[in-house]
């Protein structure tokens, strides 16, 4: 009899009478429609890996599946400003929808549980879909159906704690007690469909062609890459063609190039030949320096660029596409020019999906909060692509904040339509609505960074919290009262 108990309920078989309807209650939690989110936009997440989340070794079935915690995490990057507490109502609610109660305020069981998330397979799920945004886009015209990739890099802030200190410390112009701990990311982004296809980090002070060193193995051969000045040296250029990868950078140091060096093929167009350094290089490692070759032929180019209402200038591109004539110099620059949009993604997700600053309190859930809001961005790309391919929108024209907009409002209409004709139904009309809000074509318009609504009249934090005097008018804003206190850091800065 133990041994048939011990068969039919592995876990405590002593007890499988109290335990049994437990149990039917966790498995009809976890195989039912767990979010509204789910039912709406499920079929454009990869579904093997979904699969693999339901069915991964070694995880006991819980009140609170790892499904149901994916997709309320996904859903709270959705909604930027979304606290903790707010997320877990929304699963409370949905025990309700199925007769369980679960009247505890507090949030630490959620936290745990977001936590329990496993972070290789966050990031096959974000490797999965941005390959496969990548894949259906369509190739940009002239490019010989090549996937043209732009790299670049940007700042991420988060939460002044001890060991975000210690792994992302802040920049050293900023005072103890003062500043935030800053990410550096280095992303790669398709140009046509605009996806984040694979990104690094690292502390502020790693240099972005470092960062770039671990990007390379994920290039593809004949992949053309766009990039700026940054990214321009002899160890990137020369590893890209060992690689099969094109490049097409802006060139550093242009003042000093000499053009009657070189084999001239047009107007402003030359090959040249650049020789290693005699020093090693310290961005890449010394066995991969000392395999490079001694000397590369690169092409570079010269052209002005005239927009109207804008001050003319000059750039010079370095490129390893060689041959004039299968890509002329005009196209070469027009790919540079549309580098520019790597920008306005990572205005998308740092300003559209507040990803400018993370609010999670440890590393390891800043680590997933970071691919959490990777994955959202790309899904939000990947509606987009569905909506250009239902409406004959232009991809470029879409506006990414009203795909966003119409996706949170019509997640929960789509999600109570009966499964089937009308549920697809549901869809269409909201990804017609996606193709139809365009982005008005502005050419050279120009918008400054500045605000207009004036800040509030605070005194600006110059020094710790705890030493900090402030003054008793407003008036004095900006001024601080000096401490006769001895300076005593932070705990977080002995």
């Amino acid at each position: 009899m133990f041994m048939k108990h011990a068969v039919a309920h592995p876990e405590f078989p002593a007890l499988r009478a109290h335990l049994s309807p437990m149990k039917r209650a966790r498995v009809r939690l976890a195989t039912h429609r767990l979010q509204t989110l789910e039912a709406a936009v499920g079929k454009f997440l990869p579904q093997q890996s979904l699969h693999e989340l339901t069915r991964m070794p070694d995880t006991r079935r819980r009140w609170l599946p790892l499904p149901l915690i994916f997709w309320a995490f996904l859903s709270m990057v959705l909604n930027p400003g979304t606290p903790c507490r707010e997320a877990q109502r929304a699963v409370q609610a949905w025990w309700k929808r199925l007769g369980r109660v679960w009247r505890s305020t507090c949030t630490n069981a959620f936290c745990m549980a977001r936590a329990r998330l496993p972070l290789d397979w966050l990031r096959r799920l974000w490797w999965r879909m941005a390959d496969g945004i990548a894949a259906a886009a369509p190739h940009l015209p002239g490019c010989q159906e090549r996937r043209v990739l732009v790299v670049d890099g940007s700042i991420i802030q988060t939460p002044d704690t001890m060991a975000m200190q210690r792994l992302w410390p802040q920049p050293s112009s900023q005072k103890p007690g003062c500043g935030f701990p800053h990410i550096l990311v280095v992303a790669l982004f398709c140009l046509r469909s605009g996806a984040l296809l694979r990104a690094v980090h690292g502390a502020v002070k790693s240099h972005e062609a470092r960062l770039f060193a671990l990007l390379r193995r994920f290039l593809k051969k004949g992949d053309l890459l766009v990039g700026d000045r940054g990214f321009w040296s002899f160890p990137n250029l020369a590893a890209l063609q060992a690689r099969g990868v094109d490049a097409i950078f802006r060139t550093r140091y242009a003042h000093r190039i000499d053009w009657r060096k070189g084999s001239r093929l047009g107007k402003g167009d030359r090959l040249i030949t650049m020789r290693k350094s005699p020093s090693p290089s310290r961005v890449i490692g010394r066995r991969t320096w000392q395999a490079l070759p001694g000397e590369i032929t690169l092409r570079q180019v010269r052209a002005r660029v005239e927009r109207k209402g804008h001050r003319s200038k000059t750039l010079v591109i370095t490129t390893t596409l060689l041959d004039p004539v299968a890509w002329p110099a005009e196209r070469l620059l027009d790919l540079y020019l549309r580098r520019w949009r790597v920008e306005l993604s990572f205005d998308d997700l740092k300003t559209t999906m507040k990803a400018e600053t993370m609010r999670c309190q440890s590393p390891d859930m800043v680590r997933r909060e970071l691919i959490l809001h990777a994955i959202a961005y790309n899904l939000v790309r990947r509606i987009m692509l569905a909506s250009a391919a239902a409406t004959d929108a232009p991809l470029d024209r879409m506006s990414f904040k009203g795909t966003l907009d119409t996706l949170r409002q019509w997640q929960e209409t789509v999600a109570r339509q009966p499964a089937g004709a009308l549920r697809q139904r549901a869809l269409r009309d909201m990804l017609l609505l996606c193709g139809l809000d365009e982005v008005p074509d502005r050419p050279g318009r120009s918008q400054p960074r500045c605000l207009k609504k004036r800040p509030k009249p605070y005194q600006l934090l110059t020094s710790p919290r705890h030493l900090m005097k402030t003054a008793p008018s407003r008036r004095h804003k900006g001024k601080q009262k000096r401490s006769t206190a001895p300076v005593r850091l932070h705990k977080s800065w002995a």
